[in-house]
């Protein structure tokens, strides 16, 4: 922030000190993140352990697929998330987007033990299915509703990952797209791009979560609930409920479920701290804004562009949450709005509204309203 000396115009001009500052404390943050994966892990193997249940040759092959695959993820991510911690954002953007798509890869390897749960909720429901035809031949029908109960809701929860899959690839699609776009967009902040990186990170290891939820769900609750109302039926010897051996490594994946959380805000955090960095890259040079008697100044790739006073029908700040945070909105008519993010500015919000309302001797001012929600 500066005043022109020869006519006392107020100028701010654009600054990465701040933004380099929040890039450091997400870095000591990210630090503290993989520390407590780390404690997590270290957790659930105690867990397993002293439940007698930490034997990886006895698990089903959906089981160990699931926990080979999910500490893959976990070491690119930390590996990712400590890489974003010592690098210098202003200086290498291919690293942050190689960063980005290693992190997308991470997650995404979580929706092959998804198909895995699929695969072994078909073949389980198709069992139970069969037997549900095999009680509906005896007399009395025992048990056949509670039976037709479960086959259904294995069917919805077969239904629910297969739908959450499908989400899955076209968020993927969309995230790289978004990603492209923004990457060969000048001046883009992403804001459009952002979320759809995003949910492609988060939404892998959520439907993961979804389906640890269904084998515990299953194998303690409806399968135990279905057993008790059946033994209480008069069931030939030979006539019995399907098991499965999924259903014995229950708390493996409750377990798992457990470290999903805690995967998600870490990879949330390398996520954060990658976009962070590639918005670093993209601080232009130079002035921002002039503010004097006449209007503004307002800076453009193609150089900057006188707007007078007469011509501007909108002063006011847009509130956003996300890094770079609020914005600067100079609204003009038949225009695009001109839009900066005040942590990108040399100066203060309350600084540019006090030099709007000295250069119109205070008959215009900056709105800054929206932003009391973020306050």
């Amino acid at each position: 922030m500066r005043f022109d000396p020869e006519d006392y115009a107020f100028v701010a001009r654009y600054d990465n000190t701040r933004l380099a500052a929040e890039i450091k404390t997400m870095g000591a943050q990210s630090i503290r993140r993989v520390v407590m994966v780390v404690v997590s892990v270290i957790v659930t193997v105690v867990i397993a352990s002293s439940m007698k249940m930490l034997h990886p040759t006895q698990w089903i092959s959906t089981t160990r697929l699931a926990l080979i695959l999910l500490g893959a993820a976990v070491l690119l991510t930390v590996v990712t998330l400590i890489m974003g911690r010592f690098s210098k954002g202003d200086t290498q953007l291919n690293l942050q987007v190689t960063l980005l798509g290693v992190l997308m890869v991470a997650s995404n390897l979580l929706v092959v033990p998804v198909r895995g749960l699929m695969v072994v909720f078909g073949g389980y429901t198709d069992s139970v299915r069969t037997f549900a035809d095999t009680l509906g031949g005896l007399p009395g029908k025992p048990g056949l509703a509670d039976t037709q109960r479960l086959v259904t809701t294995l069917t919805v929860l077969d239904r629910v990952l297969l739908v959450a899959l499908i989400a899955d690839g076209v968020i993927l699609v969309a995230a790289v797209a978004a990603l492209v776009l923004w990457l060969r967009t000048p001046r883009s902040l992403g804001w459009a791009a952002r979320p759809a990186i995003e949910a492609a990170l988060i939404v892998p290891p959520a439907v993961l979560i979804v389906g640890c939820v269904g084998v515990v769900w299953v194998s303690k609750l409806l399968v135990p609930q279905l057993q008790k109302t059946l033994n209480q039926a008069q069931l030939p010897t030979d006539v019995t409920l399907p098991a499965h051996a999924i259903f014995g490594d229950w708390l493996i994946w409750l377990l798992a479920g457990g470290l999903l959380v805690t995967f998600i805000t870490l990879v949330y955090a390398a996520y954060k701290l990658a976009c962070a960095h590639i918005l670093l890259v993209r601080v232009p040079a130079g002035n921002a804004l002039r503010v004097d008697a006449l209007g503004l100044v307002l800076d453009h790739l193609s150089g900057p562009e006188r707007a007078e006073w007469a011509g501007v029908d909108a002063l006011t700040a847009r509130a956003h949450s996300a890094l770079p945070g609020p914005e600067l909105r100079i609204g003009r008519p038949r225009r695009p709005a001109w839009l900066v993010p005040f942590l990108l500015l040399d100066a203060s919000p309350g600084t540019i509204d006090s030099a709007i309302r000295a250069a119109t001797n205070d008959t215009r001012r900056l709105d800054l309203g929206p932003l009391d929600r973020i306050i």
